[in-house]
């Protein structure tokens, strides 16, 4: 903050030019320096944006061997269209599709699909909170070799809330050779704050075998805290 003398041309400036705000104080007229809150949304499509496009070159830099394997995989473990019951994805949607979860869970792009007997089974999940600590208690016991857990949540909500619209945003965390997961600290970089007892959550998971490329679908749940 700056102090500001004026002049017998210019008594009071008020306002804001760009980053600068001109306001009056005790002290006089001064002069400060607002800056911008950062879009976290913003920077979460950012990185959408970025991981796209990193896999649609690394889909041109498959073989030809490659691509067709994809294409193989695809008819064989069909993905409706997200926004079509009648549609379905393509063999370099699905490359795309599954390798970006892998690296928003900083896993490696899997290249090569395996198309041997899936080595997991899908799991239900509940998450819990005591207005200081969010879990996430699956049905039974991960394998970090294996697979991993796939995870979005909301902001809290009042009851009578029935749709969680596009408010969903995934949560970062590991997945360990455990039942609980802690996702308190992930879930405070995106939102914030903790909900607390009395909100409604919503949240939407699916594990995915890391070795075949196959990702269960996807559930969707809410709960009053």
């Amino acid at each position: 903050m700056a102090l500001i003398k004026t002049s017998s041309l210019i008594s009071d400036i008020r306002g804001k030019v760009q980053a600068s705000v001109f306001q009056g104080s005790l002290a006089g007229l001064t002069l400060k320096t607002k800056v911008g809150r950062i879009n976290k949304n913003s920077l979460r499509q950012n990185k959408t944006r970025n991981f796209t496009f990193k896999l649609q070159q690394d889909w041109r830099r498959l073989s030809i061997a490659e691509r067709a394997l994809w294409d193989q995989f695809t008819n064989f473990n069909p993905i409706l269209q997200r926004r079509s019951h009648d549609l379905f994805i393509n063999a370099q949607q699905n490359f795309i599709k599954f390798n970006s979860y892998r690296l928003e869970y900083d896993l490696d792009i899997l290249t090569t699909p395996q198309f041997s007997k899936c080595e997991i089974t899908p799991i239900d999940l509940t998450i819990s909170s005591d207005g200081t600590t969010i879990l996430a208690t699956a049905s039974r016991q991960l394998d970090e070799v294996l697979e991993f857990i796939i995870l979005f949540l909301t902001i809290p909500f009042i009851p009578t809330i029935n749709n969680p619209g596009s408010r969903l945003k995934l949560i970062k965390f590991t997945t360990t050779n455990n039942t609980t997961f802690d996702v308190t600290t992930p879930y405070k970089e995106i939102f914030g704050s903790i909900p607390q007892p009395g909100q409604k959550m919503f949240f939407k998971f699916s594990n995915a075998d890391k070795n075949s490329g196959i990702i269960f679908p996807f559930k969707t749940k809410s709960l009053i805290l």
